[in-house]
Formats: structure tokens, C-alpha cells, sequence
């Protein structure tokens, strides 16, 4: 058949065309509209950690946030953090079981419904550090017949925020479990600083008793207390960095200012 002949045959043959491609949009449109399965999200914003200093042993001992210590309080840092504990097997697990969604997603077992829940969980994260965060549900087949739309998207929005529970608590766990780490260190060198102030203090008694003098010379005295604020600082940042070493890898910039400092001291 030549190009003319199809040509001619559709144009004597275009109102058949035309209705068939009509009534099959239609009929497709429909299809669509009341037998296909609907999905729902329901988007939830995480913002940003507020921008913190770099965990100091001041900070450590007034129990503030340990998170910075991971991150040198870098707020993008954070959020990506916060997205791999979103994206991790204990926090699909823990929704998981809130939710009975083994059942629902007629699985096996718990890990096998936390990985088809894990494929349906949507995160996304800025260049501001905003994580944006939703949980694909679907409707069965004839949606506007069988389910009911709202009770999709609130079960949506559940899981969701069951989520932000999730990485709540296992932020909470991770944060309690370095603090931990971090206060039975601090006992540790504190021991270690009693146990020198000891023998700086036994010292200072001997030579006292040595030399029949009660008092030391103001200038002598005034040199050991400058000494003493040296040591202390030099006690406090070998302490800091100690802390760091754990969390942080020997390259970063937070380890390698503290060095620093410790080398002028």
C-alpha cells in the first residue's frame, strides 16, 4: 500500500477513527479512575539540628546534645545523619511492629515487611538540610468502590510520623549510649588528675620541709600558678580530643584544630 493509498483510506475513514480514539480514552480514563490502585503520600519536613559548636568538655559535662560531636555541628551533616537513621532496618522494623504491617503487607516475617516498607519510603534532603520525608500507600484495585480515600491518606500520614517517632528514639539511644561512653571517660582521667595533684601536692610538702620554708617567694608562687593554669588547659583539651577521637576520623578539621591547640599549650 502505497503512502496515497493510507492517506485516502484515513481520511474516508476519519469519523470511525475518530470515535474509536474517542470512546477508547474514555474507556481508558475510567479504567484509571475506578479500577486502578491509587497511591497517597502525606510529606512530613524535618528541619535542620540547629548549628552547634563542636562538642566541648564543657558542653559534655552539662549533659548538652552529643551530636555535634559527630558532626562538628555542621547542620547538613546532621540532616544527612538523620536520613540514614530514617533510611536504616531498625527504623522500618520499629514502624513495622507499631503498625502490624506484616499482616498488611502479607509477609513472611518482620524483615521482609520492613524491606517493602523501606521501597515505599520517600526521603528527600535540600541543600538548606530540610528532609523532607512520606510513605507511599496504595488503594486496592476499584478504590472509589472499596476503600475509602481518607482513611488511605491518614493511614499515610501515620506512618510517616511513625518514623520521626522511629528516628527520634533511636537518636535518643545513640545519644544516651555516648554520653555514657563520654562520662566513664571523664571519671577515668579524673582519677588520673586526682591521683597527679596527689604527688604535685606530696612534692611540694617534701621540698617545703627540705628547704624549712612555709611560704614560697611571690614570684616563685606566681610561676607555679602559671604553670598550673597551663597544665589544667593542657589536662582539659587532651581530654577533649580523647572524647573526639571516638566519634571523629584523625583527619577532621575539629581533631586537628584541638591538636594544634595541644601543641602551643
Amino acid at each position: 500500500m502505497s503512502y496515497h493509498e493510507i492517506i485516502n483510506t484515513i481520511l474516508t475513514h476519519r469519523n470511525r477513527i475518530l470515535k474509536v480514539t474517542f470512546l477508547s480514552t474514555i474507556l481508558l480514563f475510567l479504567i484509571l479512575f475506578l479500577i486502578y490502585p491509587v497511591s497517597f503520600e502525606s510529606p512530613a519536613t524535618i528541619l535542620p539540628p540547629e548549628q552547634e559548636t563542636p562538642g566541648s568538655l564543657g558542653s559534655l559535662l552539662k549533659g548538652q546534645d552529643f551530636s555535634s560531636l559527630l558532626t562538628g555541628g555542621l547542620s547538613n551533616a546532621n540532616s544527612q545523619l538523620y536520613v540514614e537513621i530514617l533510611k536504616s532496618r531498625s527504623a522500618s522494623e520499629y514502624v513495622v511492629r507499631k503498625h502490624n504491617l506484616v499482616e498488611y503487607f502479607d509477609a513472611d516475617n518482620l524483615q521482609e515487611a520492613a524491606g517493602e516498607l523501606s521501597d515505599r519510603l520517600n526521603i528527600n534532603i535540600n541543600k538548606e538540610g530540610i528532609i523532607t520525608i512520606s510513605v507511599e500507600v496504595k488503594t486496592t484495585l476499584l478504590p472509589k468502590f472499596i476503600d475509602n480515600e481518607d482513611s488511605v491518606k491518614n493511614f499515610s500520614a501515620e506512618l510517616t510520623n511513625s518514623f520521626i517517632q522511629a528516628l527520634d528514639k533511636i537518636n535518643r539511644e545513640k545519644l544516651t549510649s555516648r554520653a555514657k561512653k563520654a562520662r566513664e571517660y571523664i571519671e577515668t582521667e579524673l582519677i588520673k588528675t586526682r591521683l597527679a595533684l596527689d604527688s604535685v601536692e606530696v612534692a611540694l610538702m617534701t621540698f617545703q620541709e627540705r628547704n624549712k620554708t612555709v611560704a614560697l617567694p611571690e614570684q616563685v608562687s606566681a610561676a607555679i600558678d602559671a604553670a598550673a593554669q597551663i597544665k589544667g588547659e593542657i589536662m582539659k583539651t587532651e581530654m577533649e580530643i580523647g572524647l573526639m577521637k571516638s566519634n571523629l576520623k584523625e583527619d577532621s578539621r575539629e581533631l586537628q584544630l584541638l591538636n594544634k591547640k595541644l601543641e602551643q599549650l
